[in-house]
């Protein structure tokens, strides 16, 4: 309920598809994305698999990698509260459908994320 923003992955040689759902920032809640798996053999849903708190985005770009197992996502707000930048507020966060493992992917530089995507081989 309130999702503004969805992907789907086929999960290869299996009868399922991976779903990452996004809700926006919204009414001093933070942005969640949550990860369900939907079994196309007999329309059930399973999960949530994995879900993940985001502080400051009002929008995600969500990438499946070429297995569908693993997402990145590229969140921003036009508003960065904090006043730190002119840019507003970015992040980078890396789930697994497959674990629990939710992360902010760490930056080497200072400075907002411009562009994201995964290796053409999809585990990098």
């Amino acid at each position: 309920q309130g999702f503004t923003q969805f992907k789907i992955a086929k999960i290869e040689n299996e009868n399922k598809v991976n779903i990452a759902v996004f809700n926006p920032e919204a009414g001093g809640k933070p942005a969640r994305v949550t990860l369900f798996a939907f079994q196309t053999n007999t329309a059930t849903v399973e999960g949530p698999l994995n879900s993940r708190t985001i502080f400051g985005a009002t929008e995600a770009n969500l990438l499946w990698n070429k297995t569908g197992l693993t997402l990145l996502i590229h969140s921003q707000s036009d508003i960065d509260s904090s006043n730190n930048s002119y840019y507003g507020a970015m992040g980078l966060y890396l789930m697994s459908s497959k674990s629990d493992l939710s992360m902010k992917v760490e930056q080497t530089k200072e400075g907002p994320v411009h562009a994201v995507q995964w290796s053409p081989v999809g585990d990098r």
